[in-house]
């Protein structure tokens, strides 16, 4: 049977996630925004690498092959720090946000010199702190992204967003009265902006699980007003 709530998710889930929130809702996944690599011009990078998202992370490591090992990791997000651990590479750096790590940064080592791997959409906060306290480092795209010729159609009643870029490519294909989950402030601050009527909900600090539950308790406050109507036109 159908369910009556709908959740779109702009990023593919873990089946852990997709089991938390089917019980009440039909949940549709599909990356919307999909990697396309880039071989980058140089092969020596310094000592030094910064990754800003989960993406860049997987894809500066791919660029980087066997010479890994060789570098000190500073990265945004508990899922890249995470990973660059289980690989056993020395993280000695991280942040929930990019203005942290960047704060961190030219706190602590501004003397230091870095390669900043990344995608050609990345957000300008954390380059231009570091433009603005004279720290040295260089950018290094190693992916860009383009938006999915197939986006799920039909009205949903949470949308899940993990990017601004995210959010901007899907604004004329939203249902009017849908909900927002974002991963963090700064996706938050993009609906915001796009959906300046709508609410937009972001948990604490950028991690799936939060996302996932901050879905799950919305969904059943609108499931529990679907019911309430239906009962009442009985």
């Amino acid at each position: 049977m159908r369910k009556s709530m709908r959740i779109l998710s702009t990023k593919k889930l873990e089946q852990v996630s997709i089991d938390d929130l089917s019980s009440i809702a039909e949940v549709i996944g599909f990356d919307v925004l999909e990697v396309v690599p880039l071989i980058p011009e140089k092969e020596n990078f310094y000592k030094n690498i910064i990754f800003t998202s989960y993406k860049a992370t997987l894809r500066g490591l791919e660029v980087l092959g066997e010479r890994a090992s060789d570098h000190h990791y500073f990265c945004v997000g508990k899922k890249s720090e995470q990973h660059l651990k289980d690989l056993g590479l020395e993280v000695y750096g991280f942040a929930n946000y990019s203005k942290d790590l960047a704060s961190l940064l030219v706190e602590n080592l501004g003397n230091s010199s870095f390669s900043y791997l990344c995608g050609e959409d990345r957000l300008d906060t954390l380059p231009d702190l570091l433009k603005e306290n004279d720290v040295v480092f260089e950018e290094i795209y190693t992916y860009k992204t383009n938006v999915c010729e197939s986006i799920p159609t039909g009205n949903f009643d949470v949308y899940l967003w993990f990017s601004p870029k995210g959010v901007a490519c899907m604004q004329e294909k939203v249902s009017k009265h849908a909900i927002h989950v974002c991963i963090g402030e700064t996706t938050a601050q993009a609906a915001k902006g796009i959906y300046p009527e709508k609410d937009v909900f972001h948990p604490e600090y950028p991690i799936m699980e939060d996302v996932i539950k901050i879905a799950r308790e919305k969904a059943t406050e609108i499931n529990s007003v679907k019911c309430a109507e239906t009962v009442n036109k009985k």
